[in-house]
């Protein structure tokens, strides 16, 4: 039966998927290569949506392009060919991808540093004055978020510079 063949098609490469992310399963480093390109590339993703209507405004406008607006553009440039050439198991994707995994994990632990030395939320008892305003400009993030973004973040940059991965791209 169709549906039969379908299912279980379905119910292969589910069980794939989990045994790839499952880390209790004995992995080679040729497997996580693909899932921390897979990764990286859900991150590009997430990114083009995320900022899809800015990054569309920025391209009307490029008259008034600066330094700054070449910086937005950077990860585009830079992630795919970090993700191709990490793929490739070339050593430039190895240094590119470690690179980018030491600006993400530094940025992290400066924002995160930054917000613990900001002084307490104040306006929230009145809605009025500047200091209200900017706390709901710029809301603050949980320690569970950085903690997040440094585990993945920290454990890829950590995994790709430990001896077999190293091997594999010398």
């Amino acid at each position: 039966h169709p549906l039969t063949m379908i299912a279980k098609k379905t119910g292969n490469i589910l069980a794939q998927v989990y045994n790839d992310i499952n880390p209790t399963t004995h992995k080679t480093p040729q497997k996580a290569i693909l899932l921390i390109c897979g990764f990286v590339g859900l991150n590009l993703l997430y990114y083009l949506i995320s900022e899809g209507s800015f990054f569309v405004f920025m391209l009307e406008n490029t008259d008034t392009w600066d330094f700054y607006s070449v910086l937005y553009f950077l990860p585009l440039i830079f992630l795919p060919g970090t993700i191709y050439y990490f793929y490739k198991r070339s050593p430039v994707g190895w240094t590119m991808l470690t690179i980018w995994l030491t600006y993400i994990v530094s940025s992290t632990v400066y924002a995160l540093l930054f917000e613990l030395t900001l002084p307490a939320p104040v306006g929230y008892g009145d809605d009025s004055g500047i200091l209200h305003l900017l706390n709901d400009v710029s809301p603050r993030r949980s320690l569970s978020y950085y903690s997040f973004a440094l585990l993945i973040f920290g454990g890829m940059l950590y995994y790709i510079n430990t001896k077999p991965v190293k091997k594999l791209f010398s």
